[in-house]
This record gives structure tokens, C-alpha cells and sequence, in this order.
């Protein structure tokens, strides 16, 4: 029996706006996505009301408009998402892992996590050689009203001429807060993260956990992509020169349409294998 494929759940914090709107051009298709088939894109769809890279940043500005309490300087905006797995897990491949099932479980999670109105946008993407789900999370935290100890200045200073300080407590009223680090701020919460959602959600649905990750290893969505995009440029596509060289073919097709034609037979076959050495060596620095 073979060993069963491992869940895969990344996640990106977008800090920028110009993050936002690049992350959204992905992922509605706005900017060129090499590794897509724009043949396909119809069959994406869209989970919440959001279906543009404008209507994201809409809708992420209305929850930062609630945020009550002080935050960071250069803060998360928006945390991404990316949950799939290797294509030969899905049934359209010949796996077990019914993708619909699977994405509305793994919604169910991150809703949990985070709260569903938290979760602005939500994509479903295939017309890539693996379903993908793509989610967009405003990484608000509410704290309840609560009362805290902090030390003060009182006045005067004592026998050796320092300033003289009390412990005082102070009610402090219920707030909103953004902070994507209250969710996955360091190692031990991302490996935490990634426990429970292959107990929670891969694991009914015939995956596994993937490798552990380290702060230093861990990949991205964009390196993900990237990586993806660049084995599709380097390992698909022919030219009529290079037929040309090899012996035109017994054919009416112009050395032009040969090339593209053979193109597409390749990219359509061979696009999961590539998609899996293009992420092999990420995958092994996550061990």
C-alpha cells in the first residue's frame, strides 16, 4: 500500500497593500498566472461575496475599522491561507480526497480559528493541476475587559534618591486587536497549527501531516507559486526550430502549430510531476 499524501496548509502575512492587491491578482486571475489554464479559470469559484482584488481590500479595510486597540507600527494587514495537496490525492487523479468535502472542512477550521466574519474571501481554484483553496483572514483578537498591574511612579524619591514607585491596578475596557502573531507568531504556533488541522481535517480525508516546519524553513504561498512558475517555464514548451532540428513531421501542421500543439499535450500530462519536483526541495528543508 502506498503511504498516504500529506495535507498541505501554508500561509502568508500580507503587510502591504501592494501585497494585497498582488496576492488578489493571483488569485482572481487579474495578473498572468503561467501555471494556470485560463481554459479552466471558469471553474473557480468564490466562497464569500468577494470576487476582485478591489472588493478585497474593501472588505478588509471594514474589520481593521473595528480595531480598538494600539497596534504595531508596520502591521499584518491580512494573513493568506493556501490549503491543498498533491494532485494525485484528489479523486480527478485517481486519490481518495474528495475536494469539495475537504475545503468546506478545512473552512470550518480556519473559521474556528479565527471566526467566520474574520474571513473576508474565500477562492477555490481549479484550473491548476491540484485543487487549491485560498483563503484571505483579518487576524483580529478580541479581549474581554480585564484588569492588569503595572508599576507607577508615585512621587518623591527614597533615601538613596530614586524615584519612589507603586504597584497600582488599572481596568482596562474590552478591545479589538490586529495581531497575526496571536495565531502563528512563532515556530511552536505554526507546527501547532499544523497538528491540528491533520487531526481535525486531513485526516478524514485521507491525508496525512505534512513534514515539520521550521521559522527558517517554512514556505510561503509566493514561493510556492514561484517555484512552480519557473519549472512550467524551464521544462514545458517547444519551439518550431526545435522540431525543425529534430525532422519535420508527417504532417500538415506548420512547425508553428506542431509546437503548440505538443506543448499542450506535454504541460497537460506532465504538469503534476513537474508541480512536484518544482516544491521537492522545499519540501525537503521542511523536514
Amino acid at each position: 500500500m502506498s503511504p498516504r499524501p500529506p495535507a498541505i496548509l501554508r500561509m502568508t502575512k500580507l503587510k502591504a497593500w501592494s501585497s494585497v492587491a498582488t496576492s488578489g491578482g493571483h488569485t482572481w486571475r487579474t495578473l498572468p498566472v503561467p501555471h494556470a489554464d485560463p481554459e479552466r479559470t471558469h471553474l473557480n469559484e468564490d466562497w464569500r461575496d468577494v470576487s476582485t482584488p478591489t472588493a478585497l481590500r474593501d472588505a478588509i479595510e471594514q474589520r481593521l475599522a473595528l480595531v480598538t486597540a494600539a497596534t504595531a507600527k508596520s502591521p499584518v494587514l491580512c494573513v493568506e491561507y493556501l490549503i491543498t495537496a498533491r494532485a494525485e490525492a484528489f479523486k480527478e487523479h485517481g486519490g481518495e480526497t474528495d475536494a469539495p468535502a475537504y475545503f468546506r472542512d478545512a473552512l470550518a477550521f480556519l473559521e474556528a480559528r479565527h471566526g467566520a466574519a474574520n474571513i473576508v474571501a474565500v477562492n477555490v481554484q481549479n484550473d491548476e493541476s491540484a485543487p487549491h483553496l485560498v483563503a484571505y483572514v483579518v487576524p483580529l483578537v478580541e479581549r474581554p475587559a480585564r484588569t492588569v498591574r503595572k508599576s507607577v511612579f508615585s512621587g518623591g524619591r527614597d533615601e538613596n534618591g530614586k524615584l519612589m514607585r507603586v504597584t497600582k491596578e488599572i481596568r482596562q475596557p474590552a478591545e479589538v486587536a490586529l495581531s497575526a502573531d496571536y495565531y502563528n507568531g512563532t515556530p511552536a504556533k505554526l507546527a501547532a497549527l499544523q497538528t491540528a488541522f491533520a487531526e481535525q481535517v486531513a485526516a478524514k480525508h485521507g491525508l496525512v501531516r505534512g513534514l515539520e516546519l521550521s521559522a527558517a524553513s517554512h514556505t510561503t504561498n509566493k514561493q510556492h507559486h514561484e517555484a512552480l512558475a519557473r519549472a512550467l517555464a524551464g521544462h514545458i514548451g517547444l519551439t518550431p526550430e526545435e522540431l525543425a532540428r529534430k525532422g519535420r513531421l508527417l504532417s500538415k501542421e506548420s512547425p508553428k502549430e506542431q509546437a503548440a500543439r505538443l506543448s499542450d499535450l506535454i504541460r497537460d500530462h506532465y504538469t503534476p510531476t513537474v508541480a512536484r519536483a518544482a516544491t521537492a526541495g522545499h519540501d525537503r528543508r521542511r523536514q
